[in-house]
């Protein structure tokens, strides 16, 4: 059983090699590091390319809402795409500028 088996791969690489006219080790190999080379640009391109939401995001990923420090920056997962970090944003100015008027601040008055 272990010699059909191993004929039988020699035959499919011989025909691949014929095929396409190089070993498919190597063409297993290219794929698998072209494969991890685009998933590093990939992140690297979500962590460091940063549109302007009106307000500084950094992308997280054990990070599971969006969330906000002092009004100055954002914290998002690293998953969502730039419309729900858009939405996100949003919404949390939207409360706060509804929370300003149902629970004013009161000031000092001289």
């Amino acid at each position: 059983m272990a010699t059909a088996r191993g004929e039988l791969q020699a035959r499919y690489a011989i025909w691949l090699m014929a095929f396409l006219g190089f070993d498919a080790s190597l063409l297993d190999l290219g794929l698998l590091l072209a494969l991890l080379l685009w998933t590093i640009l990939y992140m690297v391109y979500r962590i460091v390319w940063h549109p302007d939401f009106g307000l500084p995001i950094r992308r997280r990923v054990l990070c599971t809402h969006l969330r906000v420090e002092r009004e100055q920056i954002a914290f998002v997962p690293f998953w969502w795409n730039n419309i729900q970090v858009q939405r996100a944003v949003n919404r949390h100015f939207k409360l706060m500028l509804e929370q300003t008027f149902t629970n004013p601040v009161r000031t000092a008055r001289f």
